[in-house]
């Protein structure tokens, strides 16, 4: 004889774990322990879900980041990671209008008491300050879309703490040599470029050998390596007309004992 009628759960659109067509007891047991496992675990479920999701985004984006990454080796230790288009023009359009309406920009004075040509503003991990030119940067909270870019920085190299946002309003507005050497500073620094196309040159301390790279909307520039110990930077004034150009540094900011 077959299965008893009374043994067969009922058939019904509603129920979902009916099993095939025939709708046997065993499948229906099957499906609702694996039900009940999914319920109960649901936390460790999604979680591993989302790590799967995570590292299969990372490998994406990791092959699609070193595809159009230039490494220049500059001697002395020093390297430079260089990439235009880092990001898309869709999200580096996004990016650049959210940071100019949410970024507490202000124009603050420097070393000898004139302001400095730019706005700055400065975000990061609570308790977080960055010191140069004689004033403590102290980190405001991380802002949503900081973070997303930050993690996007942080596929091609280092781990980052704090940012600076630098905001150049025309071709006047600049950066001097300089070099982000302080005690302080990790030796990984991530550069995110949004906005209208800017000169950034890198000067050596001995040789005053001097290389030019052109930064344009979404170009990523990466220093690492010894390049703050031997060589020098900056943004020089432009006297072409140009739009507004907003600078992102992410930066190692560690606690000196």
């Amino acid at each position: 004889m077959g299965q008893e009628a009374g043994l067969q759960p009922e058939r019904s659109d509603s129920n979902i774990w009916a099993g095939s067509g025939r709708g046997e007891y065993g499948e229906f047991r099957l499906k609702s322990k694996v039900f009940v496992w999914i319920f109960g675990n649901s936390r460790w479920f999604l979680k591993h879900l989302s790590v799967g999701f995570r590292m299969a985004w990372q490998i994406e984006w990791g092959a699609a980041v070193s595809a159009g990454l230039q490494r220049v080796d500059l001697g002395d230790g020093g390297w430079l990671l260089y990439q235009e288009g880092f990001l898309a023009q869709e999200e580096a359009d996004s990016s650049m209008r959210l940071l100019q309406e949410r970024c507490e920009w202000a124009q603050l004075p420097g070393i000898f008491g004139y302001l400095q040509p730019r706005m700055i503003a400065s975000y990061g991990d609570a308790g977080v300050s960055y010191r140069y030119s004689g004033r403590d940067y102290g980190a405001l909270p991380w802002l949503e879309e900081l973070l997303v870019l930050r993690e996007r920085v942080q596929t091609v190299a280092g781990r980052y703490n704090y940012c600076l946002c630098n905001r150049y309003r025309t071709g006047q507005d600049s950066m001097g040599w300089h070099a982000d050497d302080e005690p302080e500073m990790g030796e990984v620094i991530g550069s995110l470029s949004l906005g209208a196309e800017r000169k950034f040159r890198i000067r050596h301390n001995e040789t005053r050998q001097t290389r030019t790279f052109a930064v344009g909307h979404g170009t990523l520039i990466v220093m690492g390596g010894t390049m703050q110990r031997y060589w020098q930077h900056c943004v020089p004034k432009t006297k072409r007309v140009v739009g507004e150009r907003v600078n992102l540094t992410f930066r190692e900011v560690r606690k000196i004992p």
